[in-house]
């Protein structure tokens, strides 16, 4: 195992979410064995139930609660579980940086330590981090489609982040969804026009409402919903992704999430382009904070070069 710039002894893990046994299991497990100095707490709404071999501390939270928020499915906006657990989670660690890790995600590897340090131009006027955070390209969007290119703006994904405490809490030091912001169009589905999930009725997906309460404490943002203003927004958010994060695609940070079966590079082509991918990010990072990077970095990363042949696989099962 390759040896991590940064200490895993100046690491606490926050393992956020709820309690799935044999997942979360595999969590703690590969957290033991990437960062074996780390500090681990577990954030969660019921009792662990494991040894506490595998973590330092547990943290049981008043579980807030989710409403249902889309029209054809039963799938929950979890939004305010997420950051009452990381917060407090948070609250509970003592080291110099935070990796902030949904409970049921593996590491395969501490690789994603080589990049935290790699990326230091910034431009001062855009960077609220006081370091750059590590985020997954998957799902950090910049757009939705390869064709429509609509803008989806201050939208980092949200599965894992890895920077320092005080960046961390200061992102998760934010107001709670209301119940009208998670069911925000519901009833209102004529302002939905163009936007590239309508089933949808929260006011902001996940991600974007924790980047975007975080954003207003430095600058007014006229973005009262998912599908406003989008476009007039496009080039502030970019900026400010540019300069406060990296992200990486998820065979460089090197995690699996066995629930789902989640690989990047299998996602649909329209999914793919609009991700930040890490070369993505890097275009931008030239871009808006000035910086350099190798001729080849990003552009010939395993998801790249796997999507290529899954898409390439695909066109020739149509064709038979």
């Amino acid at each position: 195992m390759k040896a991590s710039p940064i200490n895993s002894g100046n690491i606490s893990v926050v393992v956020q979410g709820p309690i799935v046994p044999e997942l979360t299991n595999l969590c703690l497990k590969s957290i033991k064995t990437y960062l074996p100095d780390a500090q681990v707490v577990i954030s969660t709404w019921s009792d662990p139930g494991f040894s506490d071999s595998l973590f330092d501390k547990a943290v049981l939270n008043n579980d807030p609660g989710g409403l249902v928020s889309h029209v054809h499915q039963n799938m929950m906006d979890n939004t305010n579980r997420q950051i009452v657990s990381t917060f407090s989670g948070i609250n509970a660690c003592d080291r110099e940086y935070i990796l902030k890790i949904r409970s049921d995600i593996v590491l395969r590897s501490n690789n994603f330590l080589n990049f935290y340090k790699k990326f230091p131009c910034r431009n001062p006027q855009h960077s609220l981090f006081s370091e750059r955070v590590l985020v997954p390209a998957c799902y950090s969007r910049k757009y939705y489609g390869a064709s429509k290119r609509k803008p989806v703006v201050f939208h980092p994904g949200d599965w894992i982040y890895f920077g320092l405490r005080k960046d961390i809490y200061s992102l998760f030091d934010i107001p709670l969804k209301t119940e009208s912001d998670q069911q925000y169009f519901d009833g209102r589905f004529h302002e939905l026009t163009g936007d590239p999930w309508p089933e949808h009725v929260w006011r902001h997906p996940p991600e974007q409402w924790i980047f975007l309460q975080f954003v207003k404490k430095f600058m007014q943002i006229d973005f009262k919903h998912k599908n406003d203003n989008v476009e007039s927004l496009a080039l502030l958010s970019e900026s400010i992704f540019a300069n406060n994060f990296i992200s990486i695609d998820q065979g460089q940070w090197r995690f699996d999430m066995p629930k789902y079966e989640f690989k990047q590079w299998r996602l649909s082509n329209d999914e793919w382009h609009g991700l930040y991918r890490h070369i993505v990010w890097l275009k931008d990072y030239k871009k808006f904070s000035n910086g350099t990077y190798g001729l080849l970095e990003g552009a010939v990363s395993l998801d790249s070069i796997l999507h290529y042949a899954y898409e390439k696989l695909g066109s020739v099962r149509r064709m038979l």
